[in-house]
Formats: C-alpha cells, structure tokens, sequence
C-alpha cells in the first residue's frame, strides 16, 4: 500500500542544507526532523504524567498511614472501654445479689 503523502515548501539556511545534503537525503531529513519535534512532547507528557501519578501515590500512602494510626488508636480506645465494662460486671457479681447497700452508702 502506497502511504499518502504532503508536499511541503520551507526555506532553511544555506549552510544547514549543505550539511543535511551531505549526510542524508532532504527529504529523509526534514521527516527525521519533524518527528524528532513531536517525539520529545510525547516524552515530557509521559513524564509528567509519571510525575503526577507518583505523587498522587504518595498522598494516598500518606492518608493510608494516618488512617491506620486512627484506627489503632480507636481500638485501643475500644480495648480499654472492654476491660471497664468487664470490671464493673466483676465487681456487680462479687456483691451479694439482692443485698442493699446500707443508707450511708450512696455510691
């Protein structure tokens, strides 16, 4: 299949155009040229975007780590409350049930 393709006009410099006539063909030369252009956006888009998702990571990392501390620290919370509960009912049972505390007692 035969690629389509666009004639272009351009005036570059004189010296420049002896140099690529040497080396290359002028055509092969401005396509290498207009590819090396778009070439490096796509790099630095890349790159960005890395960046970005490099940083987002790190954030979320960073939420994760504080999540983790509130939740242990809601357990431990939690734990101490249990071992309260479990002294009052320990000491509710140790009390002879149906006794009433004399009047002074009040707490």
């Amino acid at each position: 299949m035969v690629e389509k393709k666009q004639r272009i006009n351009v005036a570059i410099p004189v010296e420049l155009y002896s140099k690529i006539t040497e080396s290359y063909g002028l055509t092969e030369a401005v396509v290498k040229g207009l590819e090396s252009v778009l070439t490096p956006q796509e790099t630095e888009n890349n790159s960005n975007m890395l960046q970005l998702q490099e940083i987002r990571i790190s954030e979320l990392q960073e939420q994760i780590r504080v999540k983790d501390s509130q939740i242990e620290k809601l357990t431990e919370t939690m734990q101490a409350q249990a071992i309260h509960i479990q002294t009052l009912l320990n000491q509710k049972s140790l009390e002879a049930p149906g006794a009433q505390k004399p009047w002074w007692r009040f707490w």
